[in-house]
């Protein structure tokens, strides 16, 4: 994997075209970034203990999960380890249960016959001098993901904006069936979560959860993101909870 490895007080980061790919904690506790947020939706919905996680990279999600309290079985899946060895070795005393397997992540669903309560998109490719999403996230994986999914359980895909800078049909693409959908915004950053499921708590409801269990390991996102649902299938949010 093309990536800088930065040192930082507690544990390092992984850089790749000036983007933080992930943060490799020591122990426990916030990276205050777009996956603190991801940690807190797993715990703000509350459906189950079973996480797949497509995109390992240094596996910045477990150190907020973690802290969060959270003792989730994660299977992740990369086509780069070199994020996992690393992982392994500063955090092997916390980590908990976290199987990864390298590989290819569509093949890796087709050929994986389990379900999960919740799974986790986090996909990121190098782009001339810019990190993006890789064509699958738009189009092969999302039926994938929601095939995988348990009748309860939440699929949260961390997005960049699409290459054609359309976020509303961007979203349509990923979106199938009759689904509860929110999305949350940053302050500080270009990504939004897509948060997918049967059924979701409101957008104000989610916000404050989110804010909860953020401020719960003294997150800085505890108040700089913004919740909204897109129901309509179109580009304009509502029910917006700043």
């Amino acid at each position: 994997m093309d990536y800088q490895t930065v040192p930082m007080r507690s544990g390092v980061r992984l850089v790749q075209h000036g983007t933080v790919l992930s943060e490799i904690r020591t122990r426990p506790g916030p990276t205050h970034s777009v996956v603190d947020v991801i940690a807190a939706t797993i715990h703000a919905t509350g459906v189950g203990s079973r996480v797949a996680l497509l995109g390992f990279a240094g596996g910045g999600l477990l150190a907020p999960l973690r802290a969060m309290g959270g003792n989730h079985r994660v299977d992740a899946v990369d086509l780069d380890a070199s994020g996992h060895r690393l992982f392994r070795k500063l955090c092997r005393v916390w980590a908990g249960d976290v199987h990864f397997e390298r590989a290819e992540v569509c093949g890796w669903l087709r050929r994986n016959p389990r379900r999960y309560d919740v799974i986790v998109e986090d996909l990121s490719i190098p782009s001339q001098d810019d990190v993006v999403k890789p064509a699958a996230t738009w189009r092969e994986l999302p039926p994938l993901v929601y095939q995988h999914l348990e009748p309860d359980g939440i699929a949260i895909f961390n997005l960049l904006p699409p290459e054609d800078g359309s976020w509303g049909q961007g979203l349509r693409q990923i979106l199938g069936g009759e689904f509860a959908v929110r999305i949350v915004q940053f302050d500080e950053y270009e990504n939004r979560l897509l948060i997918v499921a049967g059924q979701l708590p409101t957008a104000r409801t989610l916000s404050i959860r989110l804010r909860s269990h953020l401020k719960r390991i003294r997150s800085r996102l505890a108040t700089r993101i913004a919740v909204r649902s897109w129901s309509d299938r179109s580009d304009s949010a509502h029910e917006v909870s700043t």
